[in-house]
């Protein structure tokens, strides 16, 4: 009777160590797959800031380049000023020589096959020769 309970405890024992065993390899297991989780979630993190440093950066570089344009047309502007500045100062210029050739001409200086020529080049400029 004795043999047969402690055929009963061995019995038990073993199924309590095997228990154990299957439970410690759950551990194991649990840890792993934890430990997969944590890598996974700090490569996720580092990709998250990577991007984050991305954006910063093409935000900057937006920045930069809308600042490059309204400089630009800032430019571009000051040059169109400039160049009817230039052309009204031209125009005055042109104004200012025709009226001088017809005192010229009155007064005998230019003589009139000048003035024509002149007029006749599209009053770019005179050719006096």
């Amino acid at each position: 009777n004795s043999e047969f309970v402690n055929r009963g405890r061995q019995k038990q024992l073993q199924q309590a160590e095997s228990k154990r065993r299957n439970a410690e390899a759950e551990v194991v297991e649990l840890k792993n797959q934890l430990k997969n989780e944590v890598i996974t979630r700090d490569r996720d993190g580092e990709r998250t800031r990577q991007h984050e440093q991305q954006l910063q950066q093409a935000e900057r570089e937006k920045k930069f380049a809308e600042s490059t344009r309204k400089g630009a047309e800032t430019q571009v502007l000051d040059l169109q000023n400039q160049l009817l500045q230039c052309q009204m100062q031209a125009e005055e210029t042109k104004v200012k020589l025709k009226v001088m050739m017809k005192e010229l001409t009155c007064l005998g200086v230019l003589s009139q096959d000048i003035v024509m020529e002149y007029q006749h080049d599209g009053d770019s400029s005179a050719k006096m020769r």
